[in-house]
């Protein structure tokens, strides 16, 4: 009787130091056990991870927090925590998005509700293991860098991203029907869309031109530069000066010496010469273009389309 009664009383006075300090009954037992009524629940499949959750004890400083299965806090220890949301209100649906790794792998995890007291914070909730299916509109890059599926981990030359696939693919291959900036559908491949890559398609070649009936030279028996006739076929038979690619400013010859822009071209000593175009040329801007000779007997014409070769015959390079 004696033990019996000293139990009783030290009981007893647990509980009076407890009622005094200002703590309810409601207290009492969540300090005896940290859990109190309330619910917390994962909504199936949201990425990042969406909670609903009740409590009676609502305080602004309430909040959810999910860890790795297991790996949950002890009481007054929440640092380990993935991601976390603000849980004011009796109620509510918040998104633990807070310091998350949008990039956390599919698995399995548990969340707890905290209410927050002084500087630690207590479990009122949990642990509620949820299965968590991973985020499909972000991927993880070299070097634990995430990013959204939309942007690469940077791919080669000649290589775009593919988010339907999660690689790299050529640039002439298609990713679910569509293709990458620059380049649009052509049947099942991908081509350069000139619009938006007007350096793409110009390929130009100067021929210097020897005077004589032989292939590439300009055919005409006098010194005087007269020519009875031009014939594509032969002149595109000359030996290229120089090829390049791309649109100019500005392309000539003076004085022996040609150029693009700012690029000097070998000089060119013959009289005659021959310059073609093959693919597409797109004009900076629409209206009138003026194309400029330096001497009298220089000529410029410009053939398009299927007149490019067909209409290519004059009687002398005169200007006119």
């Amino acid at each position: 009787m004696r033990s019996l009664g000293v139990v009783t009383v030290s009981l007893l006075g647990l509980l009076s130091q407890e009622v005094s300090a200002g703590s309810s009954v409601a207290q009492i037992n969540l300090l005896a056990a940290p859990q109190s009524r309330g619910t917390l629940a994962y909504v199936r499949d949201s990425a990042p991870p969406e909670f609903t959750y009740t409590t009676d004890d609502a305080q602004s400083g309430n909040w959810i927090g999910l860890f790795k299965k297991g790996m949950g806090p002890d009481t007054g220890d929440d640092d380990k925590y993935l991601g976390w949301a603000s849980a004011p209100a009796s109620k509510g649906r918040v998104t633990a998005d807070a310091d998350f790794d949008q990039c956390l792998p599919a698995g399995q995890y548990d969340a707890y509700l905290f209410r927050q007291r002084g500087p630690k914070s207590y479990p009122v909730v949990g642990p509620v293991t949820f299965s968590y299916p991973g985020n499909p509109n972000y991927h993880e890059c070299e070097g634990g860098i995430c990013k959204p599926v939309s942007e690469s981990c940077g791919c080669a030359d000649g290589q775009w991203w593919c988010p339907a696939r999660d690689e790299c693919i050529p640039t002439t291959k298609q990713c679910r029907d569509k293709c990458p900036k620059g380049w649009r559908v052509a049947g099942n491949s991908c081509v350069q869309d000139i619009c938006e890559n007007p350096l793409a398609g110009v390929q130009w070649d100067a021929y210097r031109m020897s005077i004589g009936n032989g292939l590439g030279q300009i055919p005409y028996p006098e010194p005087a530069p007269f020519l009875p006739q031009f014939n594509i076929d032969t002149l595109f038979g000359g030996t290229p000066v120089q090829p390049a690619s791309g649109t100019v400013g500005s392309i000539g010859w003076r004085n022996g010496v040609a150029w693009i822009t700012n690029q000097v071209l070998q000089p060119i000593p013959q009289d005659y010469f021959f310059m073609s175009w093959t693919g597409y040329l797109v004009p900076k801007h629409t209206g009138s273009y003026t194309f400029n000779m330096w001497w009298t007997d220089d000529v410029s014409y410009l053939w398009v389309g299927k007149h490019a070769r067909s209409e290519f015959s004059e009687s002398n390079a005169d200007l006119k």
